[in-house]
């Protein structure tokens, strides 16, 4: 089965290694009538395929506009972004791909 994310805007997606690829968060819909997501998806490179992640641990409330950047090999951090109208500049979440588990901070 073929599968693709939602078409998605104010997204952001990281190169995690050299196959894996993260995707979190954004918006879907119409102007003015956006809705924020906080799913995460990973492309493997290899086999050119979107997969829906569901992992453990705290993962980051929805947001859009955020930043997020890999940190080592197959991790990635993500930080600030909006939610409805409100900014969430404080929180440094990192997810670790190889076992799918979110974590507040570093550890």
């Amino acid at each position: 089965m073929f599968f693709l994310p939602l078409s998605l805007t104010q997204l952001n997606y990281v190169v995690v290694s050299k196959s894996k690829v993260i995707l979190f968060g954004g918006a879907t819909g119409d102007t003015g009538k956006y809705i924020i997501t906080g799913d995460t998806y990973g492309l493997d490179l290899i086999g050119n395929k979107w997969s829906k992640l569901e992992g453990s641990g705290i993962a980051p409330s929805p947001r859009a506009a955020h930043g997020s950047c890999a940190v080592d090999s197959l991790q990635m951090v993500v930080y600030g972004g909006a939610t409805g109208g409100k900014q969430r500049h404080r929180l440094y979440q990192r997810l670790t791909y190889l076992f799918y588990r979110w974590f507040i901070g570093f550890r």
